[in-house]
C-alpha cells in the first residue's frame, strides 16, 4: 500500500451484528461501480473525492475501493421508483427509435444518390465520346469536295 493510498483510508467501524446500519447513521460500504450508479457520478470522480477526503473510502481484501455514500449524495430519483421518469424514459426510447429509422432512411437515400451519380458520370463520358466522333464527322462533311477528290487520287497513285 503506498503513502497516497494510506492517507484517506479510514478503518471500517466495528458494528454489532444485530444493529441496523441505517438506524445507527452508518451508511453501507459499496463498490465504486454501484456507488456511481447510486450517485450518478463516474467512479473516477468518486475516487477523486476519496483522495480529497470528501468521501470515506477503503480498499477491500481484493484491493478494490469501497465507499460510504452520504444520503445527500444519492441521485435525485431512480427510474424504477418514479413513474413520471418511466414515462420520460419511454418517450426518449421512442424518439431514439424514430431517429434511428430516420438515419437509416437518410443512409439509404445517400447510397441511392451515390449510385445515381456514378451512372450520370458514366453517361457523361459516353456522350463526350459521341460528341467527339460527331465533331470529326462534321469537319469531314465541311471539307471542300475538291480536297476530298485530290486526297483520294493521292491515295491511289
Amino acid at each position: 500500500m503506498t503513502e497516497r493510498d494510506r492517507v484517506n483510508v479510514r478503518p471500517l467501524p466495528v458494528r454489532d451484528p444485530g444493529d441496523d446500519s441505517a438506524a445507527s447513521g452508518q451508511e453501507p460500504w459499496v463498490g465504486l461501480t454501484e456507488a456511481g450508479r447510486m450517485t450518478g457520478r463516474h467512479p473516477d470522480a468518486l475516487r477523486a473525492m476519496i483522495r480529497r477526503g470528501k468521501l470515506q473510502g477503503r480498499k477491500n481484501n481484493a484491493g478494490q475501493w469501497l465507499v460510504q455514500i452520504p444520503p445527500g449524495m444519492l441521485a435525485e430519483s431512480d427510474s424504477a421508483d418514479d413513474p413520471d421518469m418511466a414515462g420520460v424514459v419511454a418517450e426518449l426510447r421512442d424518439e431514439l427509435l424514430d431517429a434511428k429509422v430516420a438515419a437509416a432512411r437518410a443512409e439509404a437515400e445517400r447510397d441511392s444518390a451515390v449510385a445515381n451519380l456514378a451512372d450520370a458520370r458514366a453517361t457523361i463520358e459516353r456522350e463526350r465520346g459521341r460528341a467527339d466522333r460527331l465533331e470529326a464527322a462534321l469537319a469531314e462533311t465541311q471539307r471542300p469536295w475538291l480536297a476530298k477528290v485530290l486526297e483520294g487520287l493521292r491515295r491511289k497513285g
